[in-house]
């Protein structure tokens, strides 16, 4: 998976395999709980870090099943963790939010 950060708004698709996401809005306070050490690994945050956080200091969570998509606004911190040993994804950035599932590309 990837550690927490930030970008502008993004769809991404899993093609196999499933990804666990996180996330967090712009101007949530709880960033530094969802930061850890340089050295430390996404595997080590989710299961070190994240069960000891209170739950209203927890990202949002979800798990992108092969063949779904997400949307992910821009500037929302987050991170994924690779659920499956294999998996393939697609990120499309972009500068606004679809406004119809008819502008969503598959």
């Amino acid at each position: 998976g990837v550690s927490f950060h930030t970008h502008g708004a993004a769809l991404s698709e899993t093609l196999h395999g499933r990804k666990r996401w996180f996330l967090s809005p712009p101007g949530d306070d709880n960033k530094r709980a969802l930061s850890f050490e340089g050295d430390a690994s996404q595997l080590q945050w989710l299961y070190g870090v994240l069960p000891a956080l209170p739950p209203a200091a927890r990202p949002l969570q979800c798990t992108v099943e092969a063949g779904w998509a997400i949307y992910i606004p821009g500037e929302w911190h987050h991170a994924t963790y690779n659920v499956d040993r294999y998996n393939a994804f697609i990120s499309t950035f972009t500068h606004e939010p679809p406004t119809a599932l008819d502008d969503v590309a598959f």
